[in-house]
This record gives structure tokens, sequence and C-alpha cells, in this order.
């Protein structure tokens, strides 16, 4: 069962530091890592998506901390690397 928005927005800050701590312990595989930087800086030169973002950035733009960032990773199919969002 999914979490409510208030369980949510009250447990953001914690989700955050944990996701930090995550990528520190548990880096992508420098292959893998700048295959998906290629691919996301393609993607913002063609105006897909914007970015990249510091967190204070993302508190400035959305007006809250009260948000959850989720980890872009890549999964080797064949010769290249998918991005997963």
């Amino acid at each position: 069962m999914g979490q409510t928005i208030q369980w949510l927005d009250g447990h953001a800050p914690t989700i955050k530091s944990q996701l930090v701590r995550s990528l520190a312990q548990n880096p992508l595989k420098p292959d893998i890592l700048e295959e998906i930087r290629t691919v996301t800086s393609t993607e913002v030169e063609m105006g897909w998506v914007q970015g990249p973002f510091t967190a204070s950035e993302m508190d400035s733009e959305l007006g809250t901390e009260s948000w959850i960032p989720a980890r872009r990773f890549g999964v080797r199919q064949g010769a290249k690397v998918r991005p997963i969002d």
C-alpha cells in the first residue's frame, strides 16, 4: 500500500538523506555512469529534460524542501546502457 502525501511530505528530508548516503555507498560503475551522463546531456540539449539541479535549486524552484528525488541509473542491454529513472 502506498504512503499518503502527508507521510511523504513529513519524511522527504529523511528520504533524501538516505538516498545521498546510498549513492555514496553504492556508486554506479564508472563506464555506466559515463554513458548515463552522455545520454542525459543529450536529453538536456534536445530540450527533453532540464537540469542538473542542486538540492537548493530544487527547494527554491518548488518552494519547499518536501520533495523526493529519483535516482537515475543504467542497465546495460547489449552494447548500450539504458537510462532508468
